[in-house]
């Protein structure tokens, strides 16, 4: 939950109204980002980072002990992010590299590289053939994972898995689906669990009409609203409220703004340094325990990922088969019947029991095959 969120800032009020000098500390998640936030003097919030990337350290100076329950005059909040690796539990530690392992430590690694063996974790389907970023790039550059989805995945899972002959077909993916950047090197099936944690399949409805598809299409390359859409009717059940919830926008697209705040530190010097966060909050400039080189502007994927294969050379078709991962079902239901059309889940199949995963790990088994 984002720290200025109004969930946050109800229970904020809400203790502060009871209790005028009690310190505060209130811990966030979700939205991805390294943040802290100043509600009062005595209050503040602090994020750490996505994915336990990075550790989150926050202390408070000026706090009463238990015998006399408050605060002092003055309180102070201190927060450090600090990365989420070896080098930095050594120096906060303050012990080498011989003196940090220890047995139990040294226990866990090996239960850990077992677990990895049994589950086959290291099979290679193939290598990554340039860095490919997910939001550090933007179509139409060659290292975006947007580019890479359009031009190439998306048009190859349509013709060698999803298309009927002379049929043209739209396939269409919730972008989040996927969830973090392509680095250079061997994909493995860990690499699949990282990159689409997401237990999807697809789902599709044949004969759309294919200027229905097409505004879906063009609607979901911008609208991030289009995750909200009501039927025109406003008659919701439960089911279908709750699942509205579900498809809502994402945090991490609402937060768009905060991501922005992680900005150089350095920014005269040159880039020498590893890429990472550097983080400009309410606590000032000083928190990342580790200085980087910037990430560079966030740029966000579009909220639908979709690509259309088997067009003809002239003209538009009449009807599309219309592909998607299965949790759009309701969206794609609502969007459809809004146009005037009659569609219910009846005319939604499963197109198998294949995960999207797995079809993007056989495509790169089949197109980025080599070694690396």
């Amino acid at each position: 939950m984002a720290l200025k969120e109004y969930e946050l800032q109800t229970i904020y009020q809400a203790i502060r109204s009871q209790n005028k000098d009690t310190p505060i500390q209130v811990f966030g998640s979700h939205t991805h980002i390294r943040n802290f936030v100043k509600y009062d003097s005595k209050a503040a919030g602090l994020q750490s980072g996505r994915y336990l990337e990075t550790i989150g350290w926050a202390s408070i100076n000026g706090v009463k002990n238990n015998s006399q329950f408050g605060a002092a005059d003055e309180v102070s909040f201190h927060r450090r992010y600090i990365d989420n690796n070896i080098l930095g539990y050594r120096y906060h530690t303050g012990l080498s590299a011989s003196e940090f392992p220890t047995e139990h430590g040294k226990n866990t690694t090996s239960f850990i590289a077992k677990a990895r063996e049994s589950l086959n974790l290291d099979h290679k389907y193939g290598c990554v053939p340039r860095d490919l970023y997910y939001t550090y790039s933007s179509y139409p550059k060659n290292d975006s994972i947007t580019t890479w989805t359009l031009d190439e995945l998306l048009p190859g899972i349509v013709k060698t898995k999803l298309q009927r002959a002379k049929t043209p077909t739209f396939l269409m993916l919730k972008s989040v689906v996927m969830r973090s950047d392509l680095l250079k090197g061997p994909f493995t099936r860990d690499s699949a669990f990282i990159f689409v944690p997401y237990e999807q399949n697809l789902a599709f409805i044949r004969n759309v009409p294919y200027k229905a598809a097409m505004e879906i299409s063009k609607r979901g390359s911008w609208d991030l609203k289009i995750f909200d859409e009501k039927p025109l009717n406003r008659t919701t059940n439960k089911n279908n409220q709750l699942q509205s919830r579900e498809l809502g926008t994402d945090s991490v697209h609402r937060n768009s703004q905060l991501f922005e705040k992680q900005k150089s530190l350095i920014a005269s010097k040159p880039l020498t340094l590893v890429r990472g966060y550097t983080t400009n909050d309410d606590g000032g400039s000083d928190g990342d325990d580790t200085l980087h080189s910037p990430l560079g502007r966030f740029a966000f994927p579009p909220p639908i990922l979709s690509s259309v294969v088997g067009l003809p050379s002239k003209g538009e078709p009449e009807y599309v088969d219309l592909f998607f991962n299965k949790p759009l079902t309701s969206m794609m239901l609502i969007l459809l019947n809004n146009m005037g059309l009659k569609f219910d889940t009846s005319n939604v199949k499963d197109h198998s029991d294949e995960l999207i995963r797995d079809i993007i790990s056989q495509w790169v088994k089949e197109n980025w095959a080599g070694e690396c």
